[in-house]
């Protein structure tokens, strides 16, 4: 029988708490979690996440309330705080997975997303340029801003009893408390990111082509807010959204790669010399290329630098690999030539 991944499990699950199984359907399922002991946590905690967002929807009346909830929340919304990229002039749709909860979710929170006035009072807190910022969020939370990002939250999320759900704008690495009574919501870049309790990076930057979300801790659902894809990433995986077609494609990471601009430190564990480049790219901000496309394939790195210096890095792969590194045209370095050591 083929080996079923944790994304079928959550999607069996699912059917199975709405609608119930056919005999296969339930003997896959049973086949699985005997299948180790590492399945059966990740049962508990995939079979949580979807407890906790499975709420019944509120009656016809409600949901004409609703409509008009929305619609001044939109109105409130944009004349307070700019809106992220990824929730500005954009209608929700969620997958069919979450709709309930989300609508619910509406409801509870219309107390403490609205004043007297119906204007919408969400804080709103933003990394200087050059600098990160720790935000402590009212549920016990963490947010860790890289320079530039902006995090939109209500005050009194902690008192949400479906979700507390957050707006990025940028990237920011969580540290989410623990409680399986309510979902903790990260919505960014056209898509959102669900979790209970664990320690994850999105990438949501203003204009960027695809939203990224990688995991160091725990596992965490992301799923597209207008599309029906979905990707469930336990630790050292990432998921890459893509803004325009709403697909999601998953990859594996270094967990010591994830969020590692927090830190002054560079570390690198027999890195592929293609990850390398990805990762220096990325946390220099300008394109770093290694023109030899057979070495960055085939060839590792491993190295620690106490200080993250692009040109320390840079020299000591050009010694390393027998390369010659140049300034490239558009801005940038391009790395030339190259072997591997031995």
């Amino acid at each position: 029988m083929k080996e079923m991944s944790e994304e079928e499990f959550a999607r069996l699950l699912d059917k199975k708490l709405r609608e119930g199984l056919d005999a296969g359907e339930a003997k896959r399922l049973e086949i699985w979690l005997a299948g180790s002991a590492e399945n059966r946590q990740a049962a508990a905690e995939i079979e949580a996440i979807l407890n906790e967002s499975r709420i019944k929807a509120p009656p016809a009346d409600t949901q004409a309330e609703l409509a008009r909830l929305k619609a001044r929340l939109h109105a409130a919304g944009t004349a307070t705080e700019p809106q992220p990229p990824a929730a500005a002039g954009r209608r929700v749709l969620l997958h069919p997975f979450w709709a309930a909860a989300a609508t619910l979710a509406l409801v509870l929170c219309a107390a403490y997303f609205l004043t007297k006035n119906g204007r919408v009072e969400l804080l709103s807190v933003s990394a200087p340029a050059g600098d990160m910022k720790r935000v402590e969020l009212p549920d016990g939370s963490v947010a860790t801003l890289r320079a530039g990002a902006v995090i939109r939250y209500s005050p009194d999320f902690r008192s949400a009893a479906a979700e507390r759900r957050v707006l990025l704008s940028g990237e920011a690495f969580f540290e989410v408390k623990k409680n399986p009574a309510a979902a903790f919501v990260v919505e960014a870049g056209g898509c959102e990111t669900r979790v209970l309790g664990t320690r994850f990076n999105v990438r949501a930057l203003p204009d960027a082509p695809v939203t990224e979300i990688a995991v160091r801790e725990g596992r965490v659902l992301v799923f597209s807010r207008k599309g029906n894809d979905q990707a469930i990433l336990a630790p050292g995986q990432q998921a890459v959204f893509d803004n325009k077609t709403s697909g999601i494609k998953t990859k594996s990471v270094d967990t010591v790669a994830v969020a590692e601009w927090r830190s002054p430190e560079l570390l690198f564990r027999q890195t592929l010399l293609r990850d390398v480049a990805e990762r220096l790219s990325r946390r220099f901000g300008q394109p770093v290329v290694f023109e030899n496309t057979a070495l960055i394939e085939g060839c590792r790195y491993s190295a620690f630098f106490p200080e993250a210096d692009l040109n320390a890095v840079l020299k000591n792969l050009e010694s390393v690999f027998d390369l010659h590194t140049e300034p490239a045209p558009g801005g940038g370095y391009r790395l030339r030539g190259g072997r591997c050591p031995g």
